[in-house]
């Protein structure tokens, strides 16, 4: 019967985390790789890859486009990145040395 109950409360904390706070299960902050830079009306924008803790691209998540930043960023840069209120909203932290 414990084991029935426990996997009842997993089964229970999974969903509701998965629901009401998905952003969780990631990080908010995180290393990017710069995939290419353009400058439109005077502002920069970037396209973003996510790494892993490794420094590999991160299959799970998409090329994330027009990010912009004031910053003088280069195609192959690593940046820190933090991921506000867990939405998919990237605000450039600084470059990784």
């Amino acid at each position: 019967m414990a084991g029935f109950l426990d996997e009842f409360v997993k089964l229970t904390v999974n969903e509701t985390i998965g629901t009401d706070y998905p952003h969780i299960r990631h990080p908010a902050l995180c290393q990017a790789k710069v995939m290419e830079g353009t400058v439109k009306d005077g502002a920069s924008y970037v396209t973003l890859r996510l790494l892993k803790e490794n420094g590999e691209t991160d299959e799970a998540f998409p090329a994330i486009p027009y990010i912009r930043t004031e910053q003088v960023l280069k195609k192959g840069d690593v940046v820190a990145v933090g991921l506000l209120y867990g939405q998919c909203r990237p605000y450039i932290l600084g470059r990784c040395l």
